[in-house]
């Protein structure tokens, strides 16, 4: 199984969805989005699907990115797929 990279942020995950999604020509590769409040302590979820079709090679890559701050700390995980298609002559 692939690692996820993972790192920290300086806002909240809410805060932080708001930049990704007023980000320039986001809509284009954004496969699926959905935020949650989670429990009564206010926990935050975040998680978006992304996709791109490369037609050079018939392939798509997708990123999938999960916002949180379950144990106190703002996180963002992104995790990368692909697929081809196999061409032959």
């Amino acid at each position: 199984m692939q690692k996820p990279i993972e790192f920290k942020l300086a806002v909240s995950p809410f805060e932080a969805a708001d930049i990704i999604l007023n980000s320039p020509n986001i809509m284009d590769d954004l496969l699926y989005w959905e935020n949650h409040v989670v429990g009564d302590e206010g926990k935050q979820i975040c998680t978006f699907i992304f996709e791109r079709y490369y037609f050079r090679t018939s392939g798509r890559a997708t990123l999938t990115v999960i916002l949180e701050n379950f144990d106190g700390e703002n996180k963002v995980r992104c995790m990368t797929s692909g697929s081809a298609e196999s061409y032959q002559h």
